[in-house]
């Protein structure tokens, strides 16, 4: 009876997993993919009040944030994963780690704000409001997920494979790089594509540092908007086509979502 019981719940519990999911998804499709072809958003033209929704620059400055700040976070997360996993007693390094993937990313956001920019604006100039700082703050963002994800495939996946290393008298920290990552290359890869759509939908940390034009990325230092962050700062008072438009911007961000899913799925089936 109670193993019965125990199918009934995690099956309902499945189900209505299954059904948030496409509920979500028929949703944003059905209201914003219309919207991408109706309302021409293929150019760099974003001027609502004049007809015009042309959403590439928002488009590439979300692709650039997020490509810039997994090429931070992916390194300095993998490195982090192997400090913990070869110097397992290191329980304020993981604490901090953990902390930080608890952190509220309007926190992040604050800091960077008040850090990162200025510091920015002191090394190189410009505003300090612009897409490094952006993908700097996403780099903080993606850090604790890259880290925590490729630890926990290295101890679960790469323990045997070390310990069969250090009983040939091979040095830890060289067997852990060369032996044990490679061996966890799979479960490594699905936590940079975690990591990488974590950046993807972030908002409230990127708004508060990434300058906010509509004209696209034309630099390092230049003020750059994300798709997000478009949503956040113009739906509240949105309405007709410029709503619509807004739905296609979420539209978008699933679109390539899934494209990011299907293609770590398909490279798995290799």
């Amino acid at each position: 009876m109670r193993e019965r019981s125990f199918r009934l719940l995690t099956a309902a519990a499945s189900l209505w997993g299954l059904a948030a999911g496409l509920a979500v998804l028929a949703y944003v499709l059905t209201a914003g993919v219309p919207a991408l072809f109706r309302l021409s958003m293929w150019g760099f033209q974003w001027q609502p009040d004049a007809g015009a929704y042309g959403a590439m620059g928002f488009f590439l400055g979300t692709l650039c944030a997020t490509a810039l700040g997994m090429a931070l976070a992916l390194p300095l997360g993998v490195g982090t994963a192997l400090y913990l996993f070869c110097r397992p007693r290191q329980g304020l390094v993981h604490a901090a780690v953990s902390l930080l993937a608890c952190c509220p990313t309007v926190v992040t956001g604050i800091y960077g704000l008040r850090v990162l920019c200025p510091l920015v604006q002191r090394l190189l100039g410009g505003s300090g409001s612009c897409l490094l700082s952006a993908a700097l703050v996403l780099a903080v963002v993606g850090l604790p997920t890259m880290s925590v994800l490729t630890l926990d495939a290295l101890r679960r996946d790469g323990q045997p494979v070390l310990t069969a290393a250090l009983a040939l008298g091979l040095p830890r920290e060289s067997a852990a790089l060369r032996l044990a990552l490679p061996h966890c290359g799979s479960a490594v890869g699905h936590a940079a594509v975690t990591a990488g759509l974590r950046l993807l939908g972030e908002t409230t940390a990127v708004l508060l540092v990434c300058g906010n034009s509509e004209t696209g990325p034309a630099g390092l230092l230049a003020p750059v908007r994300t798709l997000c962050t478009g949503i956040a700062l113009e739906m509240g008072y949105a309405a007709g086509d410029h709503r619509a438009a807004l739905y296609g911007f979420g539209a978008a961000l699933l679109l390539l979502s899934l494209s990011v899913l299907a293609g770590k799925e398909a490279l798995c089936a290799r």
